[in-house]
């Protein structure tokens, strides 16, 4: 963008010759798109006062409806336009260096402040600022600053924000844990291919449903896949036992 800013400038000098009527033209669409996208850059970036200087400029020199000052009027704004987009070039990238210098020129800011406990900190070493854990909304000011600053704004200062990490709960890891512990795994059985709870079985012989007798072959289910089973009968498989009162004793010969 910088190296575009300039050429316009030139450009725009340019026409302090005289030259084809389509080059005129050319210079204001250009100038329409380059001063349009800038405005809607700077308004991206809240910056309201460089966002209307470059809406103004984009309207004075759009091509559509021409704004008739007169040639001499024209080629005043023309330069004052072209040094502005120089100056605007120059000053920005002086501004950068400032608030974003190479590692290698650290060494001259070696003073830092910062804001603790509302008050301004004593002098700190870029070392010391390392040690103080300062997160992004931590005030800092340093030369060659105006104004206090966000770390999160200072480029030198981004890679050592600390960054709080939140709070770590066990208490629902714990819970689940706990529940998965206590329970009691109800057992399943199989019978004439169906599936029945101890409860289940129970209410089938309470109602005169016996779907199963003494002797019965009844498949435990050991797992929730249904992978293992175990073949056992009414009296031999304890759980299984409280079910023997609906059915009559055996006679002892």
């Amino acid at each position: 963008m910088k190296v575009i800013k300039i050429i316009y400038a030139i450009m725009l000098f340019a026409c302090l010759w005289d030259l084809p009527y389509g080059y005129y033209q050319l210079v204001r669409f250009i100038g329409l798109v380059l001063f349009g996208y800038l405005a809607f850059v700077n308004y991206q970036s809240s910056r309201a006062e460089r966002f209307f200087i470059f809406l103004i400029l984009a309207i004075l020199f759009q091509p559509i409806i021409k704004i008739s000052f007169g040639r001499e009027i024209w080629n005043i704004i023309d330069v004052v336009v072209g040094f502005g987009l120089i100056f605007d070039v120059f000053s920005s990238s002086k501004l950068k260096d400032i608030l974003e210098p190479h590692p290698n020129d650290l060494e001259k800011f070696r003073d830092y402040h910062i804001i603790e406990n509302n008050q301004k900190s004593k002098p700190l070493t870029f070392d010391q600022l390392k040690e103080k854990k300062i997160t992004e909304n931590t005030m800092i000011w340093r030369l060659g600053l105006e104004n206090w600053v966000k770390a999160k704004d200072l480029q030198e200062v981004r890679n050592i924000i600390y960054h709080e990490p939140p709070p770590f709960s066990t208490i629902g890891s714990n819970t689940k844990e706990t529940i998965k512990t206590n329970q009691t795994i109800e057992d399943k059985f199989i019978v004439q291919g169906n599936v029945y709870t101890l409860n289940e079985l129970e209410e089938q012989l309470n109602k005169g449903n016996y779907i199963l007798s003494k002797t019965s072959l009844i498949e435990v289910i050991q797992n929730e896949d249904y992978q293992n089973t175990i073949s056992v009968t009414m009296g031999n498989y304890e759980p299984l036992k409280v079910l023997l009162k609906y059915f009559p004793p055996n006679i002892e010969s």
